[in-house]
């Protein structure tokens, strides 16, 4: 991975919650140092395999249509599918929420 710049937004691997958004505090190509956001919060240093780029304006998490992810990958799909843009209308129970059809 290449170095990221201070202030980026990224994701990176934890054992507990799979990935965390992270915001970058100081980078270089093997890693960096990354200020954890939310409950958690705190810093860490990860290693560039560890790291992947988030998307940072407004709730880019919330897409109809996966292609339109600037950042195609495994915590930018997950972070898509727990959005509120996928949960179920208020007026509907979850049981009865229409699933999608396969498509042969």
């Amino acid at each position: 991975m290449a170095a990221v710049e201070p202030g980026s937004a990224v994701w990176v691997r934890d054992p507990d919650e799979v990935w965390v958004a992270a915001t970058v505090e100081e980078g270089n190509d093997a890693g960096a140092r990354v200020r954890l956001e939310g409950a958690g919060g705190g810093e860490r240093s990860v290693g560039g395999d560890d790291l992947l780029v988030r998307e940072d304006a407004g709730d880019a998490g919330a897409v109809d249509d996966l292609t339109e992810l600037t950042h195609l990958h495994e915590a930018a799909i997950l972070d898509s599918l727990v959005s509120p843009a996928h949960a179920p209308p208020p007026s509907r129970s979850p049981g009865t929420y229409p699933r999608l059809e396969r498509r042969v």
